[in-house]
């Protein structure tokens, strides 16, 4: 027997403190219900819970963004069922009363007074309704303070080949009007049917309608179908100098009814039914006029500058330096414009917003190396995606140009976020790129195409049921989109809340306590620390036998 030390004693004493640990360890895990309190209980499960973590905060902030999608769409829809009914039905209501001829012209003159303030109303709807101060029905606002614009997925067609220098395109509805052989022809959006307008003719603009076309012919201006038919000659005193043609591009107005062109002095408007004339601008530089959406701008171009210049206060803004031939976008949100003719290697189209902030090239460089680039003449297709222009893209460029057509892409981006004015993306789950997207409305009276709607006499009545039966099919279409929109999403919404509790659920076996099993381990624990204890004291008195030997 030895006495030096004790092993027994040291054993129990090993196998006590060790018990007591396990006890205080499962009194840990049951007071918190985490099995994993520290780094140290489970390492590569602490790192697993931890990525499921947020995971589950992501679906939680995610089932709210779909909530918020749902009454974005909801507040849409009921904003255009507000529209539709009573405002188009009652709209069509007069027309049908107004194309009736046992109403005399006073009679209708009343009606149409009731068609002016629907209207109104329409319009008032579509610019109010808002949901978190973002516009639904208006996409008027949606660019304002934008500092940059960049063409997502955008590409190139070729819709026609082998045309003159100084080529312009005009679009409007599904036709184009372009110049060919000192010819203007017209042809379908796609490049087809290309048919004889006018010959002898050039710089083309059709009509906001689409129904007239403007061009230049013998120094003065005209007007015409798109056949060719039902000329107007609208200047008599070669009012265009024929050196200053290629610069001679007319605009319209936007209810069709005034043409602004370029002369030896500078602007002027004429109309198209009293031929009277106004000076607009007096600058003999001044050419390629145009006219904002709400015709209270005139962006033009003068000394290979773009310059906008307000009519009410006639104040004058320059927009870019180094650009021609400006050309607003139908919302009237952006400027599609091109560089100067004669920069070698540098025949571009640029875009820009309205207020001259955001210059983007659209386009790479159209033309090759040591080659002089003619003038560039974009245009606008009437939903905005769409950019026509010429260019004389060849190896060899006495052989003229080409017409193309450039698609901007599903979006535009403004500041680095994609929307394009008419776009919000709902973050709908908890990773980069599960968004969905919802295209906004343009529910005005200019979109539904009945902001110039008359029921003065019986035609205009027949032709105002038919523009409303449109407008009543657009917002019906739009109606269903967002009803569809509603069921995406709620889809999505259940989608998201199974995935929540699935990985919830996941989370919760690595990361939860068993209570069950760390009741049992307690117990054992406790059992093994209150033996640890009772023989630790028995190995203490094993030593007092020695004392018995010295009696």
């Amino acid at each position: 027997m030895r006495i030096n030390h004790n092993i027994p004693a040291l054993n129990n004493y090993r196998n006590q403190q060790q018990n007591s640990q396990y006890a205080n360890e499962s009194l840990k895990k049951l007071s918190t219900g985490m099995r994993i309190n520290q780094a140290a209980d489970d390492t590569a499960g602490l790192a697993i819970s931890e990525k499921m973590r947020g995971q589950i905060r992501g679906l939680e902030q995610a089932k709210q963004n779909i909530k918020d999608g749902i009454s974005l769409a909801e507040t849409a829809d009921a904003a255009l069922g507000k529209i539709n009914d009573p405002m188009l039905l009652r709209l069509r209501e007069l027309a049908v009363q107004a194309a009736n001829d046992t109403l005399t012209d006073d009679d209708r003159k009343l009606l149409q007074l009731e068609v002016a303030q629907i209207k109104q109303g329409i319009d008032q709807i579509a610019n109010n309704t808002e949901f978190n101060t973002i516009p639904l029905l208006n996409r008027t606002s949606e660019i304002v303070g934008a500092s940059g614009v960049t063409v997502i997925n955008g590409s190139e067609t070729q819709l026609t080949s082998t045309v003159e220098y100084d080529t312009q395109a005009s679009w409007k509805g599904d036709r184009i009007a372009f110049t060919r052989d000192t010819n203007i022809y017209v042809m379908n959006a796609d490049g087809s049917d290309q048919q004889l307008a006018v010959s002898g003719a050039s710089q083309p603009a059709l009509s906001e309608d689409g129904k007239s076309i403007a061009y230049v012919k013998d120094s003065n201006l005209y007007i015409s179908n798109l056949d060719g038919s039902n000329v107007i000659q609208l200047t008599t005193d070669s009012t265009v100098p024929v050196d200053q043609t290629f610069g001679s591009r007319p605009a319209w107005n936007t209810n069709s009814d005034t043409v602004y062109f370029k002369t030896a002095t500078g602007i002027e408007s004429v109309s198209i039914f009293d031929l009277s004339r106004e000076i607009v601008l007096s600058d003999k530089n001044a050419a390629s006029p145009v006219l904002t959406a709400d015709g209270k701008q005139l962006v033009y171009e003068s000394n290979n500058s773009i310059y906008s210049l307000a009519l009410d206060t006639l104040s004058i803004t320059q927009l870019a330096s180094n650009g021609v031939q400006p050309r607003i976008s139908p919302d009237g949100m952006l400027i599609a414009y091109s560089s100067p003719a004669g920069a070698i290697d540098d025949a571009q189209v640029y875009m820009m917003n309205l207020d001259g902030t955001g210059q983007t090239d659209i386009t790479s460089k159209m033309e090759t190396a040591n080659q002089h680039a003619h003038n560039i003449y974009p245009s606008w297709s009437p939903n905005g995606k769409f950019i026509i222009f010429h260019s004389d893209n060849k190896i060899d460029t006495s052989t003229g140009g080409d017409i193309w057509r450039i698609e901007l892409g599903n979006s535009i981006e403004n500041n680095g976020n994609e929307n394009s004015g008419t776009m919000l993306l709902l973050q709908v789950g908890a990773n980069t790129g599960q968004n969905m997207k919802i295209v906004l409305t343009d529910a005005r009276t200019s979109a539904l195409g009945i902001s110039k709607l008359t029921v003065s006499n019986r035609k205009e009545a027949e032709e105002a049921i038919s523009l409303v039966d449109q407008a009543v099919q657009k917002i019906s279409s739009e109606r269903s989109k967002y009803g569809s929109y509603q069921n995406v999403l709620q889809h999505t919404g259940n989608n998201v809340a199974n995935y929540h509790e699935n990985i919830l659920s996941s989370e919760s076996r690595i990361r939860d306590t068993d209570m069950s099993k760390e009741i049992t381990q307690l117990t054992g624990h406790q059992i093994l620390l209150q033996a640890s204890q009772a023989m630790l004291v028995q190995a203490n008195q094993m030593t007092q036998g020695i004392l018995q030997l010295l009696k």
